[in-house]
């Protein structure tokens, strides 16, 4: 695949990345998954994704776990390259409403054109 989604299996924490998705759905519920902190987004400590149960994919992550070493074809999204979202990573998980969520949308469209602006999506091909 020519996306790949890092999960954090429970109770093991090793890494899983997964590459190929089923349906647009698979996909949508892989993301879920990867983002998903325990108890803060539904209540639970984990969710489960084609029968196994995880939480946030970045949890105890290196840059290694992502994917291999570097080469021309990975583009690497990481918020950690924002350092507006790095100064305030203590407060993800201290959204309190819709409109500071949408904030951070917001956030993650600006940080795109950034990366833009800069070529970081040059090597994706035209739609």
């Amino acid at each position: 695949g020519r996306l790949t989604i890092l999960l954090t299996p429970f109770p093991a924490f090793g890494k899983v990345r997964i590459s190929n998705f089923e349906s647009k759905d698979d996909l949508i519920q892989c993301l879920m998954t990867s983002i998903h902190l325990p108890w803060f987004l539904d209540g639970k400590f984990t969710r489960e994704y084609r029968n196994t149960l995880y939480i946030d994919g970045s949890f105890l992550a290196t840059r290694d776990d992502y994917f291999p070493p570097p080469n021309d074809d990975v583009i690497d999204l990481h918020w950690k390259k924002d350092p507006y979202l790095v100064a305030r990573a203590s407060q993800f998980v201290k959204l309190s409403g819709e409109e500071e969520i949408w904030d951070l949308v917001n956030r993650g469209r600006e940080v795109a054109k950034i990366f833009e602006g800069e070529g970081v999506f040059e090597s994706l091909p035209r739609l």
